[in-house]
């Protein structure tokens, strides 16, 4: 993240935040309060909070997922967006109601709706799962992520609690996947990225 943001402070004022559950940023208690629609209210609340009325907003995976809910219901606080590694909301719920390779490959989103045992995955055995993650298929030599990287990771997540706001999301948002077309406040489509594992 921190080349990234060297390279926009270039040209743009640049501002990387934690979401909420993440790093040191707040972490209620509760699937609740990581639903859809409070964690797109918490990216307006951050733009305004910064004295801005617009802004470029970029968003990976399942920031993403957000970064699409709050295009689609506050488009006029974007001049231009960029979404990597996180589908348009619409086309995410075709792919995963009509895709049967893609639902086999979301198998997280419905282990992340249990109870303890998503947490006890990723603490198990000094924390390979996140390792495992981290690097994906990259052999070690060709991985941009480092030890030092890694131990970065384990140590933000060796927090006592610390996986079980990330996994909230899924929680808060995994069976309901399509978006309300009531209330402009109620149209945030509580979505998950897909996976390619």
């Amino acid at each position: 993240m921190e080349a990234p943001i060297k390279e926009f402070s270039k040209d743009y004022w640049t501002v990387a935040v934690d979401m909420r559950g993440y790093g040191d940023s707040e972490k209620p208690e509760g699937p609740q309060n990581y639903k859809m629609k409070v964690l797109v209210n918490d990216i307006k609340e951050i733009i305004e909070s910064l004295g801005r009325e617009t802004c470029t907003l970029v968003a990976h995976d399942y920031g993403g997922a957000v970064a699409w809910n709050f295009i689609m219901t506050h488009p006029e606080m974007l001049d231009s967006y960029v979404i990597l590694d996180a589908p348009y909301s619409p086309s995410n719920l075709r792919v995963m109601t009509t895709n049967f390779l893609q639902f086999i490959r979301s198998w997280d989103v419905y282990f992340f709706q249990l109870p303890y045992l998503p947490e006890f995955m990723f603490i198990a055995y000094d924390m390979v799962r996140l390792k495992q993650l981290l690097r994906g298929s990259t052999p070690k030599t060709l991985s941009p992520i480092t030890k030092e990287d890694i131990q970065a990771y384990k140590y933000t997540f060796g927090k006592p609690g610390a996986f079980t706001p990330p996994i909230n999301y899924f929680r808060a948002n995994g069976f309901s996947i399509s978006p309300s077309k009531t209330q402009s406040e109620d149209r945030c489509s509580s979505f998950w990225p897909l996976h390619v594992w």
